[in-house]
This record gives C-alpha cells, sequence and structure tokens, in this order.
C-alpha cells in the first residue's frame, strides 16, 4: 500500500505539499496541485483521514442528488465529482431522487445530523428549504450544479444554456431550415425555459421574417420523444428539422420517426443537447451540443469542500462554455 511519502517522491513535492494539497487544495498552485492529484490516482493512495476527522468533526462524506442516475450526461458529471473527492480523502454518497421533495429532504437530514458534510444537488431546489433549521444561521454546505435554481445564496455550477441553444438554432438556420421543431423538456425546468429562450431569440434576431417554430412537449426521456414522433409524423406540415432538448429525447424521435419510414435527415434533420457518448454513435450521428460534464462535477465537487472547510464564499457562480457538435444528422436545404 501506498504511503504519503510514495505521493510526494511521485510528485517530486514535500511531504507537506501532499498534505496541503489533500487538505486545502486552493493553497497550492494549478501546476502543483495536478501533479499530486496525478500521483495519487497513479499509486491508488487513499488518505489517512481518521485522525483529521476527530480533529475537525467532519464525516468525509458528501451526499449527491441525482435525479434519474440511468442518464447517461449524469455519469459523467458523477465521474467528476468522484475524481476529485478521492484526492481530497471524501467518499461520494449518491442518492436517487427522482425530483421527490421527500427522499431529497431525507438526505438534507442526513447532513444535518453529522452523517455527511454536505451536499451537490443536481436538480433546481434547495434541499434544506423544506426543513426547519435549528440553531442555523445558514444552511449547511451545498452546491446547486446543471440545473440551477434562478436565485439562490449556495455556489452555483452551470453551464450558459441560453447561448449554447442559440448557437445550435444559428448552425440549423445557416443549413437553410426555416420550419423548425423542438421538444422541450418538463415546463418547470429552468433549462427548458432558458433553452426556449435561446431559440426564441435566435430566430427573433434573424432577418428572415417567414421562419416558424413548433413546440412539442416532452420530458427528458427516450420514450416521450419517441410519443412525439407519432405527433409529428400525422402533422400536415412538418418542421424540416426539429431540436431536442437532451440526446436521449432525438434518441426516442428518431428511432420513432424511422419506424415510420421517415427518413433522417433527408425527410426531417434532428438536433439534441449535451452529447452523450451514443450521440456520436446514432444513425445517423447526431448534431447536439457537447457539455463539459467531467468539469461541471469537478467544480461542485472542489467548491463543495472549499465550502465544508470554510475556505470560499457561498455566492461563487462557475458558469462554463459549452461546444457545437456538428454531425450528419442536420441536412443542408437548397433553395
Amino acid at each position: 500500500m501506498s504511503s504519503i511519502k510514495d505521493v510526494a517522491r511521485h510528485a517530486g513535492v514535500s511531504v507537506a505539499t501532499v498534505s496541503r494539497t489533500i487538505n486545502s487544495p486552493n493553497k497550492v498552485s494549478e501546476d502543483t496541485r495536478k501533479s499530486v492529484e496525478k500521483a495519487i490516482l497513479e499509486l491508488n493512495f487513499t488518505p489517512n483521514s481518521t485522525a483529521r476527522d476527530l480533529r475537525t468533526s467532519q464525516t468525509r462524506r458528501v451526499i449527491v442528488l441525482v435525479p434519474n442516475i440511468s442518464n447517461p450526461f449524469f455519469s459523467n458529471v458523477i465521474k467528476g465529482i468522484q475524481n476529485y473527492a478521492n484526492t481530497c480523502g471524501y467518499s461520494v454518497l449518491l442518492g436517487e431522487t427522482h425530483n421527490q421533495i421527500k427522499l431529497e429532504r431525507d438526505y438534507a437530514n442526513m447532513v444535518l445530523r453529522r452523517q455527511a458534510d454536505g451536499i451537490i444537488q443536481l436538480s433546481a431546489r434547495n434541499p434544506f428549504s423544506e426543513i426547519k433549521l435549528q440553531n442555523e444561521k445558514a444552511p449547511p454546505p451545498w452546491v446547486n450544479a446543471c440545473e440551477c435554481l434562478g436565485e439562490t445564496s449556495s455556489p452555483i455550477v452551470k453551464i450558459d444554456n441560453y447561448q449554447a441553444m442559440k448557437d445550435l438554432t444559428e448552425h440549423i438556420l445557416e443549413k437553410g431550415h426555416k420550419r423548425l421543431g423542438v421538444v422541450l423538456g418538463p415546463q418547470e425546468s429552468p433549462l427548458t425555459q432558458e433553452r426556449l429562450e435561446g431559440i426564441l431569440s435566435c430566430l427573433d434576431d434573424s432577418p428572415e421574417q417567414s421562419h416558424s417554430l413548433i413546440q412539442y412537449q416532452g420530458d427528458f426521456s427516450s420514450h416521450s420523444g419517441a410519443l412525439i414522433s407519432h405527433e409529428v409524423a400525422s402533422s400536415p406540415k412538418r418542421p424540416t428539422a426539429i431540436i431536442c432538448m437532451n440526446d436521449e429525447m432525438a434518441f426516442g424521435l428518431i428511432h420513432g420517426l424511422k419506424q415510420k419510414n421517415i427518413k433522417i435527415p433527408h425527410d426531417i434533420s434532428v438536433a439534441g443537447f449535451d452529447d452523450i457518448e451514443l450521440a456520436q454513435y446514432c444513425d445517423p450521428p447526431l448534431t447536439t451540443i457537447q457539455q463539459p460534464s467531467i468539469d461541471l462535477g469537478r467544480t461542485a465537487m472542489k467548491i463543495l469542500t472549499q465550502q465544508i472547510e470554510r475556505t470560499d464564499q457561498h455566492n461563487t457562480i462557475a458558469t462554463f462554455s459549452t461546444q457545437l457538435i456538428p454531425r450528419e444528422s442536420i441536412r443542408q436545404i437548397e433553395n
């Protein structure tokens, strides 16, 4: 079993630097932190946190609340959380909530009972909002990541959904499409609202006045995309391109349309959002927006540890850029 001395030797730093990187990563340089983290991973080193926990009354456990653990996008976010947690000596407990308030409250109570140190919430809800906090001036450490509340005193880790969807819509318009459709996520979701605003803004800014947008109601599941294919196929005036607010709905839509002998992208072009791994292997490969999901998770965990160790303010907002990934599912319309 590797020791902290082995890690120090492998990284070319002192034992004190390794300890500082584990306990207070914000106090070392980025290059040093990466070097130490790489050594920790390569040597499979596990920090001995028992003595530190006794001094700080910390459990070295955090809870991640996931609305749907089977969603491949969340899998990568969790991977980023886990990677950073490993370097800091934290354990990660996953709680699949399906957005049920009672389950979120139960996990929040674990933190209040000192069974965990903090929470990363991947839905747009404060897990402590339903709980009467006793002897607490503010909620315990928690970070809102991915699907975020509009206003909160907690740290936020997110992407610019508005700009990302605007970039995707502009790409489709540049391909000559004028009659667009959009498969929405749940109406109450901030993601749905922000992404729809991006599409509408792009259409409003376009010099073309003949653009139209047909809205279909989905729920972020591939099943909802498949159901919507019936509505699309039976429409007398179909969109030439449909934007889905995540890749899974796009997969379901493409599958359903193909079963009705509608060719993608010849008859209807389809785009997604997230760039999960299967997007590149879809038939045809899916045009989509790539989110830096691992970086989102890693940053959320980093900010949470800073909160727990009281080295960071509570109003941090980290916003990541996205990347348009053009593939064969969107075709050029010839004028």
